[in-house]
């Protein structure tokens, strides 16, 4: 039925009981996360409305092979100022970050399911990198999931972050902004294990 499918989505599951002349009662079971307080919520949204978000001079890689998502999420961080320049799968990113002078880049928005090479190993390559950058930039991965593996595997392959899609804007700005500030939201260097034997970039990768 619908309802048990809905359920079922949920991660929850359906149960009935039924008693002969006085009819059926249908329950369900769903493990959800506890909810803020009302006055924490009130209090994070006159936050988020406080703050003024300007990244005018910074410069941000953004990887994401999807054509929509790479489009509007780019016309949301120039809405704040960055200059943000596209990479369309992992090699490329971090061809793009190994190809050009250290500290081209201030940040790198990293969606983690990518073809040729993900997210992951992306990030650990470019952790591994002779880039005098390599171990300060800040990198934050863009999840569909940010439970469980994905968010085990963005500690391990040496992201600094991560934000589960879909997103609010704000959430992001304001990632974007700790990170730039130098406060480190989840950090570990035992990415070694992630990286691929060798890099193997064909031409026309850029193109």
């Amino acid at each position: 039925s619908i309802c048990k499918n809905l359920v079922e989505l949920m991660g929850g599951n359906i149960e009935v009981i039924s008693e002969e002349n006085c009819g059926s009662t249908f329950f369900f079971v769903l493990e959800l996360q506890k909810c803020q307080s009302i006055t924490d919520s009130i209090r994070e949204n006159l936050y988020i409305a406080q703050q003024n978000f300007d990244f005018s001079g910074r410069t941000l890689l953004l990887a994401e092979d999807n054509d929509f998502n790479a489009e509007f999420t780019k016309a949301l961080l120039e809405n704040v100022g960055f200059d943000v320049k596209l990479a369309l799968n992992g090699k490329q990113a971090v061809y793009s970050f190994i190809s050009n002078p250290s500290h081209t880049y201030d940040v790198i928005l990293m969606d983690v399911r990518m073809p040729l090479m993900n997210g992951y190993e992306a990030a650990g390559c470019i952790r591994n990198s002779d880039k005098a950058d390599a171990h300060s930039i800040p990198i934050i991965a863009l999840t569909a999931n940010a439970a469980g593996d994905d968010e085990k595997l963005t500690i391990q392959s040496g992201m600094n972050a991560y934000i589960s899609k879909p997103f609010e804007k704000e959430m992001l700005y304001i990632m974007l902004k700790q990170l730039l500030d130098g406060t480190s939201v989840i950090t570990d260097r035992s990415h070694e294990g992630m990286i691929p034997d060798h890099l193997d970039f064909p031409p026309g990768l850029l193109d």
